[in-house]
């Protein structure tokens, strides 16, 4: 089948099956953040809803964002999805655990970039 999950170098696209798991460190540069500080990454359709969304801690200047099953299971790979990851200034929670101050977001200056979703044999959307 190939690898399961890969990160693009130049690129930054991020290939991964429906339903795999897979984990991915980002190193952070540029930007000063703060002990409360949180990083969103999000995947979303292009032009379209968010489809994936991790507040995520920011620890020795990188993240590391885990993928379970559940995240990707249900993408449709005939669509084209982008990712990116942006910075939220002293984040504030909802009940449902998800950030609500959305106006205190940094988004860096690069991306958003390509989320491909790969058919796996017998995935049905």
């Amino acid at each position: 089948m190939g690898k399961s999950f890969c990160v693009d170098p130049k690129t930054k696209k991020i290939s991964i099956y429906a339903g795999d798991t897979a984990s991915m460190t980002a190193k952070i540069r540029g930007y000063d953040y703060g002990g409360s500080d949180r990083a969103l990454f999000t995947v979303g359709e292009k032009d379209g809803d968010t489809v994936i969304e991790k507040c995520l801690e920011i620890t020795d200047n990188q993240v590391v964002v885990h993928f379970q099953s559940e995240d990707t299971n249900q993408l449709d790979p005939e669509l084209d999805y982008e990712w990116d990851l942006r910075f939220i200034v002293n984040p504030q929670y909802g009940e449902d655990g998800k950030v609500i101050n959305r106006d205190d977001v940094s988004t860096p200056p690069d991306g958003p970039f390509c989320f491909k979703v790969k058919k796996t044999v017998g995935h049905n959307v």
